[in-house]
């Protein structure tokens, strides 16, 4: 969990993708899939949009980590991209070996649409 943290700690706008894909490599499992409201999207996808979101200059804050159990944890986030208004996005992760294995988001039509915006 603590490189899941790490990761979205270093989302702040001012970095580049190539000092922030080591610490997406080393947050998320290989097999890790995330829920929108159009289905799972795997890693190699989620990375495309996670690269997108960074040169965008997205800053990630307000993030709160609440463990619910040794492999789940509750989180929350704020994104925010220039020139557009802040969103609260909530998920459950489930985590294998402390790396994020699954994401099942509070609202999937919120994440169908920061993958669709950011690919």
């Amino acid at each position: 969990m603590y490189q899941f943290a790490r990761y979205l700690h270093a989302v702040d706008g001012t970095r580049s993708w190539s000092e922030i894909e080591p610490l997406f490599d080393a947050a998320f499992d290989t097999e890790a899939t995330f829920v929108t409201a159009d289905g799972e999207v795997d890693l190699a996808h989620w990375k495309r949009m996670a690269h997108g979101l960074v040169d965008r200059r997205t800053v990630i804050s307000d993030f709160q980590l609440t463990t619910r159990d040794g492999e789940s944890a509750m989180y929350s986030l704020t994104l925010t991209a220039p020139g557009e208004e802040p969103v609260r996005l909530v998920a459950t992760a489930r985590f294998r070996e402390g790396r994020v294995l699954r994401v099942e988001p509070a609202d999937p039509t919120q994440y169908a649409e920061l993958y669709s915006q950011n690919t």
